[in-house]
């Protein structure tokens, strides 16, 4: 029987196990010949589910390992809520079984839907591996790690879908900004009631506070993802950014401790480069590099890079990444107003265009198809399609970026600059180690600190896009924020603060 049948028998156990209902445990019927795994699927089928797996249970005691009749025995537990047996039986399905890949997507869906967040993302994992093409494990994983908050893992799997053209929406929004933070604090509450133990939803969590301003919040829950998961590197990662905006003199023990695997994510290389900045811009730059030569689409290594760069006098790069910068930037914000309007083509073939410009062709791809899939009678999707095939590679797969949008790969300014080693990192740990030192400039001046001082000087405000309002589009005010004018207003001698609202706040 091939996985595309197995496929079928299981998507109806999987999909909806909380509204499962309990059926009356009957015994098999009686056959006057030996029962075959042929009566245990006619009785799952006609859901008489105690009488299939009563069937199975006893094939099993002569046929204990076949992995048809384990795959009945399973599927018909679930359906009668007897979960702790059904993952038994799909845990003694091996990995050489021709069920095995769906058996632990099927696994994987119960664990879910038990709230049990690491058992779900472990028997997933294990699913595509033994099965690639498997597209709903693929759905899986990848709603489990937006709500996790492991976003950059997500890319191989979108990509899966656009190549293979199950074109969602979602599917082009989530691969358009990585770095937008999808975790559902409500789904991580539940995979703690469920298994308050579980580090794994803490990354999310983390980053939600982290996202709110809430430091103090997010230190607990990212410092123990660290600590109980040290190989999961997006959690070093979020730590990283978190030190580096609220907790600067943490930096040099989080490098410490990092994983040889962190030399792999763009967010370590990008944390490096903006905590060399003020003491080595050379390196802070290289670091810059190191983060957009594993993200040719990581809009705050671009920023900060264009900065380092024009410090250094590598004047003809830094504009070249300021640019791509801005580009990151305005599809982003094409991205938020989709969000909101999701059938205005417009937006569409902006977003089409931004990517096209940026070098995704995937993306490019599904933006036009989507479009051309709502209104047929549109023009431009066929046009934007025609350049984006003269961009296309003369041999071999079609990467998520095309390596000539790659700024690291243009010129070798990237492989001049040093690379940060482990006497440099000992340097700064020692300098923020000392009771007196302070990082100072190539110039030998501090540079300068800010503190916020909000509560203290009353101010109570917070922002409000509008988003209450549902229209197409978004006004200019509504994603960029509404300013604030500073004057003494009664002349008394003291500034007054005005600040403007875009809602009903």
């Amino acid at each position: 029987m091939g996985t595309w049948r197995w496929v079928g028998l299981v998507v109806i156990a999987a999909a909806g196990l909380a509204a499962y209902a309990w059926y009356e445990l009957t015994p098999p019927p009686t056959i006057d010949r030996p029962l075959t795994v042929s009566d245990a699927r006619r009785l799952l089928e006609a859901q008489q589910y105690a009488a299939a797996l009563g069937t199975a249970q006893q094939i099993l005691q002569r046929r204990r390992d076949d992995p048809q009749v384990l795959m009945v025995a399973a599927e018909a537990a679930t359906k009668l809520q007897r979960f702790d047996e059904a993952l038994q039986y799909y845990g003694r399905i091996p990995d050489s079984a021709e069920q095995a890949a769906v058996a632990r997507w099927a696994a994987g869906e119960i664990q879910f839907h038990l709230g049990h967040a690491s058992a779900a993302v472990r028997e997933i994992e294990r699913s595509i591996a033994l099965d690639p093409d498997l597209y709903y494990a693929r759905e899986r994983i990848i709603s489990l790690y937006n709500t996790l908050g492991r976003r950059r893992e997500t890319l191989p799997h979108l990509m899966y879908m656009l190549q293979t053209d199950r074109l969602q929406v979602e599917y082009l929004l989530f691969i358009g900004n990585l770095a937008k933070e999808t975790a559902n604090f409500e789904e991580l509450q539940r995979y703690l009631r469920a298994q308050p133990d579980d580090p794994l939803p803490h990354l999310g969590l983390g980053r939600l506070a982290m996202e709110r301003g809430q430091h103090a919040q997010a230190r607990e829950h990212l410092e123990r993802v660290v600590a109980d998961l040290p190989q999961l590197v997006e959690g070093h990662a979020q730590l990283g950014l978190l030190y580096l905006k609220a907790y600067p003199q943490r930096l040099a023990d989080w490098q410490a401790h990092l994983p040889t695997t962190a030399q792999a994510h763009p967010d370590v290389w990008y944390v490096r480069g903006r905590w060399l900045t003020p003491t080595h811009p050379a390196a802070a730059a290289r670091c810059f590099a190191e983060a957009i030569r594993l993200d040719p689409n990581h809009l705050p290594a671009h920023q900060s890079l264009a900065q380092v760069l024009h410090q250094l006098g590598e004047n003809e790069v830094a504009k070249d990444a300021g640019q791509r910068a801005r580009r990151l930037q305005e599809l982003n914000i094409a991205l938020e107003q989709i969000y909101k309007a999701r059938t205005y083509p417009p937006l569409l073939q902006q977003a089409a265009e931004l990517t096209l410009d940026l070098g995704r062709l995937w993306e490019t791809r599904g933006w036009c198809a989507y479009a051309a899939m709502l209104d047929p009678s549109l023009s431009w999707p066929r046009e934007v399609l025609g350049r984006a095939q003269a961009l296309l590679p003369a041999s071999g797969p079609l990467p998520h970026t095309l390596p000539s949008h790659y700024l690291v790969a243009r010129g070798d300014w990237a492989q001049r600059l040093p690379l940060p080693d482990t006497s440099l990192w000992n340097e700064l740990a020692t300098k923020r180690e000392g009771p007196t030192a302070q990082p100072s400039d190539a110039a030998g001046e501090s540079p300068p600190r800010f503190s916020d001082v909000t509560d203290a000087s009353g101010i109570q405000f917070q922002f409000d896009n509008n988003t209450a309002n549902q229209i197409d589009g978004r006004r200019i005010f509504e994603t960029t924020g509404g300013g604030v004018g500073v004057l003494d207003y009664d002349r008394d001698g003291r500034p007054d603060v005005f600040l403007v609202q875009a809602g009903a706040y």
